[in-house]
């Protein structure tokens, strides 16, 4: 993907689960924009190295891969450890100012 920020200076972005593919791919491109400007008499210039942006734990890494979606299951049970618990009752007032919301909204 190439962005134009102001000419002209535009970015290059990849998406990819290879890390190493991403960059080769980045580095490609680069390479022949810089052919294609020089060739055409312009100057090209990296202001910022490619570079890997993302998580670096290799067992996520490997789940994606394997695309088993398991990774999912174990943050779903970390974000429940942290919110709080709602009794029956709770439960009900809750869902009754829901209803009351809606017939409000209705009525306006």
């Amino acid at each position: 993907k190439i962005k134009l920020i102001a000419h002209p200076q535009f970015v290059l972005s990849c998406m990819c689960r290879d890390k190493a593919l991403g960059l080769q791919t980045i580095e490609k491109a680069m390479s022949l924009i810089h052919t294609s400007i020089v060739e055409k008499g312009g100057v090209f210039c990296v202001r910022t190295a490619a570079e890997v942006v993302g998580n670096d734990d290799p067992r996520e890494a490997a789940g994606s891969e394997s695309g088993s979606g398991s990774d999912s299951d174990g943050d779903s049970s970390d974000a429940e450890s942290h919110m709080g618990e709602l009794d029956e009752e709770a439960l009900k007032e809750l869902e009754k100012r829901v209803v009351d919301d809606k017939d409000d909204d209705e009525g306006a």
